[in-house]
């Protein structure tokens, strides 16, 4: 249920979720759950979602994990929650997650975004591998948009100060071009899914079956589209240290030693 603090999810495997109702069925749920853990898991073949975190969520840590054979996205930071789930006296901005914390996990075979951002607060993104994901549409890293019922004192907020570092990122072949995108919509007055500029460093980019991989950014006051690594490199003024190289995965999508 929404709302439920400090909880711990370790070594577990979470799969074939769906049985009962394959239209909303996460591996991992959370609901304005403060300071959850969830570590050390093997989450796959879930019906949507292998796990998120959303509604106000604070404080949040996903790291070590396997997930994988999602007919949804992979690992979201945020999602799109209902305006009565908020605790608006600790996040009266209507932020989807606060200070949520993404490392070290492996995510492959998604249908939908790899890793997913949605009106996200400081959200720190390390050492993760995204393989193949972004199947059916989105991306291997993608900004997200929030909605939120549409409800007029929602507020849905650009994700803001998210923090990308040292990530692997490989792109579908069968999937969009974009390994990453930044989303904007024209519906309630125009929505970004991102303020600013996001700080990135040293990651690793490639598309299976080889070609460029391409960066997007549909916001109209920075609008660019089908860009390579260096233009999205000025684009952001960021994302030093980064390479478009084959990334030498074992079968596992592990680092080999080479």
């Amino acid at each position: 249920p929404p709302g439920c603090d400090d909880i711990v999810i370790r070594r577990c495997e979470i799969y074939r979720s769906g049985r009962r109702d394959n239209g909303n069925a996460e591996g991992i749920d959370n609901v304005n759950g403060d300071r959850m853990t969830v570590e050390d898991c093997h989450i796959h073949d879930t019906a949507t979602n292998g796990l998120y975190f959303k509604g106000g969520a604070q404080g949040c840590v996903v790291q070590r994990n396997v997930v994988h054979g999602c007919s949804g996205g992979g690992i979201l930071v945020g999602f799109d929650t209902s305006p009565e789930f908020f605790d608006l006296q600790a996040n009266p901005d209507f932020y989807e997650s606060l200070n949520g914390v993404i490392r070290n996990n492996i995510i492959y075979d998604c249908f939908y975004a790899g890793i997913g951002i949605y009106a996200a607060l400081k959200p720190r993104i390390y050492n993760n591998t995204v393989y193949n994901a972004g199947l059916g549409g989105q991306n291997a890293l993608h900004f997200g948009l929030t909605f939120q019922d549409w409800e007029p004192a929602a507020k849905r907020p650009p994700t803001l100060e998210p923090e990308i570092r040292n990530n692997i990122f490989v792109q579908a072949a069968g999937g969009d071009e974009h390994v990453v995108r930044i989303r904007y919509a024209d519906e309630l007055g125009g929505l970004s899914a991102l303020s600013g500029m996001p700080a990135m460093s040293h990651n690793l980019y490639f598309r299976i079956g080889g070609g460029a991989c391409l960066f997007y950014d549909q916001r109209p006051g920075s609008y660019a589209q089908g860009l390579g690594l260096s233009q999205w490199q000025a684009h952001i003024n960021g994302d030093s240290g980064s390479l478009q190289a084959d990334t030498l995965l074992d079968g596992e999508k592990k680092l080999t030693a080479n």
